[in-house]
């Protein structure tokens, strides 16, 4: 039979090594939130967004030739946008 000192040795490095493992994942959690929170006020635009505001920005008559030539969005959703833009 062992003692409750053999005992407590042998159960002392595995409570030792959990601290480590939660501090290391506490850590990589840490790091993760900083870098997913500190860019969250930066505006990003996806290729098809930017797209929209180029056609957008035209003049009206430009904006029905170039929808009916180059996108499949009719020409009412560009007028929209640039009403809602201006």
């Amino acid at each position: 039979m062992r003692s409750q000192v053999e005992e407590n040795e042998c159960v002392q490095p595995d409570r030792h090594l959990r601290t480590i493992y939660v501090a290391i994942w506490f850590t990589v959690l840490l790091i993760a939130a900083f870098l997913r929170f500190a860019s969250l006020s930066e505006q990003s635009l996806w290729s098809d967004e930017i797209q929209t505001i180029e056609i957008a920005r035209g003049s009206l008559s430009e904006i029905a030739l170039t929808a009916a030539q180059t996108n499949i969005q009719p020409p009412l959703f560009f007028w929209l946008v640039r009403a809602m833009a201006a």
